[in-house]
């Protein structure tokens, strides 16, 4: 949660202060930053997540793979990202210097987050919780100190290196008390296992991250900036999902596999996230002009249809997140590459079409499309293996949308935007609210949470 928010802070800030040249060129490097974090990452936290999920006795053993094989993975990641910045860009100076400081930061955060993903299944969470707002917020505080110290935006990416360093020494040394890595499991075979998490990961940044590159390239540093700005703020709202990952995945990496509460853990989902997506992308679909201008100021305001485009795009990315979850934890590791594939090849063709014609409008678009293409692919396959109850759970969900549709008829008479927004917001915090209790208290619509037959369940969950 604190990666997000913090996330979108830092863009904020850099946005308003350099303008949107510079944060277009700020973007750009992220975007090499990401690529290495998403390499290093190398599919390995997943492993590790689900073998010391299935079994605590082998979190020293997992945790030690996944140290070596991201060691070993950043010496090659790293420099190859570099040259391959300087190769697109054609500058060996500050520019290359931007984006050397932001791969760098991203290879120690994706160098420690091992540490983070073996406390979060042994159920530390407040350990591993508390040590990622620290590094946050501290990214947050320099930034906005280098800003009124009226230093160059290189010093950000400096400062938030230094942040992710100290951290990370903190985390090593506070961790150990837990869990103590050992080397003798071999790389190789690690890597066996984690190969499909890997190529996956990659797609999915492919997917997410390659509009950006192909926007810097083909429109120029202002197109990015205003496609950022766009894409970093509905990435904000990211956090629903996130945050639900973190509790939902150790458990659906066990009932994946032995069928034990599968499906309130996989429709429960499903339903929090349909309802949560269909207000968040109605609600940016209405008011996605103010909010630009009022994250970012008037010179962002061409990023408001941009920001449209990412309202459907959350919708479809919140309800296809269940889906994803339960294909990955089920060990159906190469349907899940190979869907990532589809999209992200899907993803360049449209860009190359549009990003000519329309820009950086046509580029959030091109998201759109291979979103619902990626949702179609995973929730068929949900289904396949689990029953049709989690389409179910879509709708059940999605229908909340229309009671926002009726709320925004109301509030849209006011003569604030901001108020009638809050108000939408509050009054389905208080719905949902109800409904939450409801279901704590045993309440399953249409049967979509309850358990099936045993042999059934058996049966649908053998590949």
């Amino acid at each position: 949660m604190a990666n997000v928010v913090s996330g979108a802070a830092i863009g904020i800030l850099l946005a308003r202060h350099y303008g949107l040249e510079t944060y277009g060129q700020w973007a750009a490097a992220s975007v090499y930053a990401m690529l290495v974090a998403n390499v290093v990452e190398g599919g390995l936290s997943n492993v590790l997540m689900r073998d010391v999920s299935r079994d605590r006795s082998k979190a020293g053993e997992s945790l030690g793979l996944v140290l070596k094989g991201r060691m070993i993975i950043g010496l090659v990641a790293v420099p190859i990202s570099l040259l391959a910045a300087w190769w697109q860009t054609g500058e060996a100076g500050l520019r290359l210097l931007l984006t050397f400081q932001l791969v760098m930061a991203r290879f120690l955060e994706g160098a420690s987050a091992g540490w983070h993903a073996v406390l979060v299944s042994l159920g530390r969470y407040r350990l591993t919780n508390s040590l990622e707002i620290v590094r946050r917020v501290g990214m947050v505080v320099v930034a906005v100190a280098i800003i009124l110290g009226g230093l160059s935006i290189h010093w950000v990416a400096a400062g938030s290196l230094a942040v992710t360093a100290l951290v990370g020494l903190v985390t090593y040394w506070s961790a150990r008390s837990f869990v103590r890595p050992t080397f003798e499991r071999s790389v190789v075979e690690g890597w066996r296992a984690a190969f499909w998490f890997w190529i996956s990961g990659v797609l999915y940044w492919v997917n997410g991250e390659v509009d950006q590159l192909m926007l810097s390239n083909m429109a120029g540093d202002t197109a990015t900036g205003l496609y950022s700005a766009a894409y970093r703020a509905a990435m904000l709202f990211q956090i629903v999902p996130y945050v639900l990952a973190y509790v939902v995945s150790p458990k659906l990496f066990r009932s994946a596999k032995d069928g034990v509460g599968l499906e309130r853990h996989l429709n429960g989902s499903m339903l929090v996230l349909a309802a949560l997506g269909a207000f968040v992308g109605l609600e940016i679909w209405w008011y996605a002009e103010p909010l630009c201008t009022l994250a970012y100021g008037e010179k962002y305001l061409a990023s408001g249809p941009i920001l449209r485009a990412f309202g459907v795009y959350l919708f479809l990315a919140f309800v296809r997140t269940p889906a994803s979850w339960f294909v990955a934890t089920s060990d159906r590791l190469r349907l899940t590459t190979l869907y990532y594939g589809i999209c992200a090849l899907t993803n360049i063709a449209i860009n190359l079409y549009a990003i000519p014609r329309f820009g950086p409008e046509g580029s959030a678009w091109a998201t759109v499309a291979s979103e619902a293409i990626l949702l179609a692919l995973m929730l068929s396959t949900t289904i396949k293996f689990v029953d049709a109850r989690t389409a179910g759970a879509l709708i059940f969900g999605a229908a909340s949308g229309l009671l926002v549709l009726a709320l925004h008829q109301l509030t849209m008479l006011l003569p604030w935007w901001y108020a009638a927004a809050v108000l939408d917001g509050l009054a389905m915090l208080a719905v949902y609210a109800v409904v939450g209790r409801k279901f704590l208290r045993g309440w399953d619509p249409f049967s979509l949470l309850a358990p099936r037959q045993a042999s059934r369940s058996t049966d649908a969950l053998e590949r």
